[in-house]
């Protein structure tokens, strides 16, 4: 005669083996804040020359049309210039100038 395990039964025996397996593997939870020293750097010897080129800042200005359709399904045409008409193009600028996108 088979017997049907009551389940409560089978509930106890799980938690049981849950808090034996608990409390005989070493387990150790700890936080702690990630602290990093700063470190002090030597300027590059062009240091003058970047401070001179950011004086002289250029605003360059893209314009891009959005596509939906198509491929790639989602995509930014250019409109003017070097990127009239380029799919997804590549916006080519220079440290320090100023960036304008129009969308």
């Amino acid at each position: 005669m088979n017997k049907p395990l009551n389940p409560n039964f089978v509930s106890a025996i799980l938690i049981g083996f849950t808090i034996l397996i608990l409390t005989a593997l070493p387990i150790r939870i700890e936080f702690a804040r990630n602290e990093v020293d700063a470190q002090q750097t030597q300027e590059p010897e062009h240091t003058q020359a970047m401070t001179v080129a950011q004086a002289e800042v250029n605003t360059v200005e893209f314009t891009l049309r959005t596509r939906i359709g198509g491929e790639p399904a989602m995509a930014f045409i250019g409109v003017g210039g070097e990127i009239d008409g380029v799919v997804n193009p590549d916006l080519v600028v220079n440290l320090g100038d100023t960036v304008r996108i129009t969308v």
